[in-house]
Formats: structure tokens, sequence, C-alpha cells
């Protein structure tokens, strides 16, 4: 059974707004934040300003969702700003690559790494926002409204943007 002051921090208006929107949100900021770390840090820079706003639960899930992608936009170049005046090598991202890679075959590595190279080179061929759409899409795991809140777009528009970059892709990335 859960103490009282347990049940009244899961259901503060903090919590269950993570809850909603946390996944999104750290999606999109792992689109252009330069490391996970960095989008770790501006999520909870989000989550933070939006505890200060209450009447943001009143509003539809759409809404909320619109709201935190808005701040999470300001708060990743917040963080920019700030990265440019310091330096810093995310070593832990290449520790983790070359531990991955220890465990497999040569042959399986560089096949992975080539078939990897070329599809993100065909991906490379859509425009700017069918790029943040796919990745959004197969690499964050939205769905079309999430992404459609998250991008301040039409749902419909979102849904023909991703039918138009997977034809694209399509014919860029012929499958063997």
């Amino acid at each position: 059974m859960k103490s009282h002051a347990t049940a009244s921090l899961d259901e503060s208006p903090g919590a269950i707004l993570y809850e909603r929107h946390a996944t999104p949100i750290l999606a999109y900021l792992r689109l252009h934040a330069p490391s996970w770390e960095d989008a770790e840090d501006v999520l909870q820079e989000v989550f933070l300003a939006a505890m200060e706003q209450w009447k943001l639960l009143n509003l539809p899930e759409n809404d909320q969702l619109a709201w935190l992608g808005g701040v999470a936009r300001h708060k990743l170049v917040d963080h920019y700003r700030r990265s440019q005046r310091r330096a810093a090598l995310p070593l832990t991202a290449i520790t983790d690559e070359m531990v991955e890679e220890a465990t497999l075959a040569p042959e399986s590595i560089i096949l992975g790494r080539e078939t990897q190279r070329e599809l993100w080179e065909a991906v490379r061929h859509l425009s700017a926002l069918q790029q943040q759409v796919v990745y959004l899409r197969f690499v964050g795991g939205l769905r079309c409204p999430q992404i459609a809140s998250l991008l301040g777009k039409h749902e419909d528009a979102i849904r023909k943007l991703l039918s138009r970059a997977m034809n694209q892709l399509r014919s860029l990335y012929p499958k063997p």
C-alpha cells in the first residue's frame, strides 16, 4: 500500500503531465540534442517549467503536448547557447558502441554499418521536415497525432508528409 506522501506525489500535476507526455517530448529532444544525456537534461527543464503552470492540466491533452513542445524548443535553444560556451565530448556513447560491437562478428558489424549508412544517406535526400517526421515516427516511436501536436501541424498533414516521405525512400532505398 502506498503512503499518503507517495500517493500525492504520483498524482501531482507534474507527475501526471510527465506520464502523459515525456516520451514524445524526449523523442523530439533526442532528434535535436547532441546526446541522449543532453536530451534528458532539457526534458527535465521542460517539466520543471510545466510544474509552475497549474492550469496546464485543465487543457486538452493535445494542447498540453503542444505547450510542452513549445517549451522544449525554447529550452533546447537555451541549451545550445549554454553549450557553445563550454566544450563537451560524450565519451559514454563511444564506449557503449565499442562494447556492443566487440560482441558481434566483424562481418556483421561491417554489413550493419553499410546498411545503416545507405539508409541514412537515402533519408538525407528528404526535406528537413520529412526527415524530422520519419525520425520521430520510426526512431522515436511516436504516432501521427503525437507528432502533429509536437510540431504544431494537423494530423492529416503529418500523415500525408510521412506517406510521401516513405514513398520517396522506397525509390531511393530499394530492398535487396
